[in-house]
C-alpha cells in the first residue's frame, strides 16, 4: 500500500472512530417523505454533524438492496435526505438507520409499501390514505378525546396527507430562514407520531398556519423565505410550478391523483382590489391538470374550505368571484372524478353541491386532529349543503381506502375519532363521479 493511501485511510478511520465515540442524537426521524411506485425519500435530522447511513431491502426480492450514506452539516440544518430509486411497485421495503456506525435501534427502523403502478382500472390491492386536519399545540390536562394523533399513528395507513393547520410549537414575530426551518422541523419531532412517520408517506399543503403568520399572503415580505422552508421541510417530487411559483404540487398514487394547492402565495385580501385565495395562474393549472389526469379519483387538497357556503376566515367564500368562476369552468369542462379534501377548519363535515348537467361535487372537510375549537365558538352561518350526519366537533381524522366495489374503482371514506371508533363512513364508486351517474348518490 502506498504511504499516501495508508495515511489517508488512517485519517478516515480515526475520524470515524472519533465520531462513533459520541453518537449524535437524532432530532427528528427517520421519517418518510414521498413514496412512489419506483422512488422513495427518507429523512433523518441530527442535532450535530454525524455520519448517517440507511440500508434499504426487500424481503420479497433479496437482490433489491440499496445503501446510502450522508454526513450532516450545519449548512443543511443537520439534515440527511435519502432518495432511493429503482424500486418495485407494490412491494414492501424494510430499512434501518445507523448513526456514526453504531448499530441500528428499533426507533431507527421502519418499513413501507410502495404504491401500485398507476392504472385507470380497479386497483389490485387497497391503498389506504389518511387525511389529518389542524394540529394545535397540546396542553397538559387536555382530555384524551382531544388528541387523535395516537389513533392516527396506529391506523396502519400507507399515506398521510396533512390538509392544513399544522401549527408549529415555535413561532417568530420576525421570521428568519434558519428559524423557519427549525419551526417546520418541530412538526416531525412528536413522539406520538414516530411510528406513523417512519412507515407511511407524508404529504402536506401550505396554509396560513404553516406559513407562520396569521395574515401571510402574497404581500407578506417573508413569504419567499417561508415557502422555501416549507418545501425543504418535507421532501416532495415537485414543490411549486416553474412558471408561477408557489408551493403547489401533485402526485399519482394507484387509482388516485392528488393535487395540493397553495393557499398562501396568491392570497389577496379584500382591501385594495379583488379578493383572491388561489390566484388565476394556479387555478388555470389545476383545471388543466385535472383534465389531463386519467385517474378514476382526482382529489384536490387545500388548507381552506372550498365548497361550503359559509363566509368565514377559513373558507373560499370571501373571494366569491374567484370561487364561482372556477366552479363554473370545472362544470363546463365536465372533468370526471373530482373530489375535494380540505383542512384548517374548526370542525369536520362533508359538503355536497349539486350541479346542473353533471355529477355533484363533494368536499370532505377535516377539523382538528388534535385540539378543538375554542369554547363558545360557533360557525357564523349554517352550511346548508352539509350531508346529514357528517358534522364532527371532536378531534378526528379520515381514512380513504381505494379499492374495488362491484368490479370498479371505489373510494371508501371513514371518519375516526381519538378512541379509534368510526363516526361515519361513505363509499364512492368511480362511476358515481361521472355525468351519467349524477343522480345515484346517497347520504351516508
Amino acid at each position: 500500500m502506498q504511504p499516501a493511501v495508508r495515511l489517508l485511510l488512517s485519517f478516515l478511520l480515526t475520524a470515524a472512530a472519533v465520531l462513533s465515540l459520541d453518537a449524535a442524537p437524532v432530532a427528528a426521524g427517520p421519517f418518510a417523505g414521498y413514496i412512489l411506485p419506483r422512488e422513495a425519500a427518507l429523512v433523518v435530522d441530527t442535532t450535530e454533524e454525524a455520519v448517517v447511513t440507511v440500508e434499504l431491502r426487500s424481503a420479497e426480492h433479496p437482490d433489491a438492496r440499496q445503501s446510502r450514506t450522508v454526513i450532516t452539516s450545519a449548512d443543511d440544518a443537520f439534515r440527511a435526505a435519502f432518495i432511493f430509486s429503482g424500486l418495485r411497485p407494490d412491494t414492501r421495503y424494510n430499512y434501518r438507520v445507523s448513526i456514526n456506525g453504531e448499530p441500528s435501534t428499533d426507533a431507527l427502523r421502519g418499513a413501507f409499501l410502495t404504491p401500485p403502478s398507476p392504472r385507470p382500472t380497479a386497483p389490485e390491492r387497497p391503498l389506504r390514505v389518511a387525511f389529518a386536519g389542524a394540529r394545535h399545540a397540546g396542553a397538559r390536562g387536555d382530555p384524551a378525546a382531544a388528541n387523535a394523533l395516537p389513533a392516527l399513528a396506529e391506523s396502519g395507513v400507507d399515506v398521510v396527507i396533512w390538509t392544513g393547520g399544522q401549527q408549529p410549537a415555535e413561532s417568530q414575530s420576525t421570521p428568519t430562514a434558519e428559524g423557519l426551518r427549525r419551526q417546520f422541523r418541530t412538526l416531525f419531532e412528536e413522539p406520538d407520531l414516530a411510528p406513523l412517520l417512519r412507515n407511511a408517506a407524508q404529504y402536506s399543503v401550505w396554509s396560513r398556519y404553516e406559513a407562520g403568520h396569521p395574515r401571510s399572503g402574497n404581500r407578506w415580505i417573508h413569504r419567499g423565505v417561508a415557502a422555501d422552508a416549507f418545501c425543504r421541510s418535507l421532501p416532495r417530487p415537485v414543490c411549486g410550478h416553474p412558471e408561477f411559483g408557489g408551493t403547489a404540487s401533485q402526485v399519482r398514487l394507484g387509482p388516485a391523483e392528488f393535487f395540493f394547492l397553495d393557499a398562501v402565495s396568491f392570497h389577496h385580501s379584500a382591501d385594495g382590489g379583488t379578493p383572491r385565495a388561489f390566484g388565476d395562474a394556479q387555478l388555470a393549472w389545476l383545471l388543466d391538470a385535472l383534465a389531463a389526469s386519467d385517474a378514476p379519483f382526482r382529489l384536490v387538497v387545500a388548507g381552506r374550505s372550498l365548497l361550503t357556503p359559509v363566509d368565514a376566515e377559513n373558507t373560499w367564500r370571501f373571494a366569491r368571484a374567484e370561487r364561482d368562476a372556477f366552479l363554473e369552468a370545472l362544470r363546463s369542462a365536465g372533468t370526471p372524478g373530482v373530489f375535494f379534501v380540505t383542512g384548517a377548519a374548526p370542525e369536520g363535515e362533508m359538503t355536497r353541491v349539486s350541479r346542473t348537467g353533471t355529477y355533484p361535487l363533494h368536499e370532505l372537510t377535516l377539523g382538528p386532529v388534535r385540539g378543538s375549537k375554542p369554547s363558545g365558538q360557533t360557525r357564523p352561518a349554517l352550511n346548508y349543503d352539509r350531508m346529514p350526519g357528517t358534522r364532527v366537533g371532536q378531534a378526528h381524522f379520515a381514512v380513504a381506502e381505494f379499492d374495488s366495489d362491484r368490479g370498479e374503482p371505489s373510494m371508501r371514506i371513514s371518519v375516526v375519532d381519538a378512541s379509534g371508533e368510526t363516526l361515519w363512513r361513505d363509499t364512492f364508486r368511480a362511476s358515481e363521479l361521472r355525468q351519467r351517474e349524477a343522480s345515484q348518490r346517497r347520504t351516508p
